[in-house]
């Protein structure tokens, strides 16, 4: 069991923003809907995200959907004065259906 952080920095002013690495799409929900789940998380200096939660609904499924690829992305971390640090962000996963 480890311990993840429970809030961090904003990004702006001297704390410069992360950068996604890896950022697999969510798998589309049985019944699917297109819109946007919103997710709220706290970035880690490590590049994973830690406590995330669902600020914007679109239906559980997709919510769970979205959750589940989120805990998977990777980041280059957030930095102060060039080392790492945990920020607070919203994270916006679409579910779009395939032009063509």
């Amino acid at each position: 069991m480890h311990c993840q952080p429970e809030q961090g920095d904003r990004v702006g002013g001297d704390v410069k923003a992360p950068q996604r690495i890896d950022t697999p799409d969510p798998r589309p929900p049985k019944n699917f809907r297109e819109g946007v789940v919103v997710i709220s998380c706290v970035l880690g200096p490590n590049g994973r995200v830690h406590n995330p939660k669902v600020t914007t609904s679109l239906s559980s499924e997709a919510d769970a959907s979205a959750l589940a690829a989120v805990e998977r992305w990777k980041f280059k971390p957030a930095t102060k004065d060039d080392l790492p640090v945990a920020v607070q962000i919203s994270i916006m996963v679409s579910f779009r259906k395939p032009s063509g």
